[in-house]
């Protein structure tokens, strides 16, 4: 990895530190429709939303990209790239002007 993304993801890191430390008496009720947990953590309550919208991103994007996949393997056989024509028989490298005869 490259310094770049180290420093982003130690910086990223840091904030999500200073978010936890920051909020960490902070409670919150919340209603999941058939239960409801009253003084949950505010921390928790954000991270685990930031988390499952990154897992509902993921595989929404994962079906565009499979969609897309598809197409292109698709074009493939419609049009098959040519290959190109190779010798039938191969004689080896050419050492006749090095110390290696």
């Amino acid at each position: 990895m490259s310094r770049g993304s180290w420093i982003g993801g130690v910086a990223l890191a840091l904030l999500a530190a200073l978010f936890a430390y920051g909020n960490r008496g902070e409670s919150a009720v919340l209603h999941l429709g058939v239960a409801t947990f009253y003084r949950a953590p505010t921390t928790l309550l954000v991270m685990g939303s930031f988390l499952l919208g990154m897992l509902a991103m993921f595989l929404l994007g994962l079906r565009h990209d499979l969609r897309v996949r598809r197409a292109l393997a698709e074009r493939e056989r419609a049009t098959p790239i040519p290959r190109e024509e190779y010798p039938h028989s191969w004689t080896g490298p050419d050492y006749s002007g090095s110390d290696l005869s």
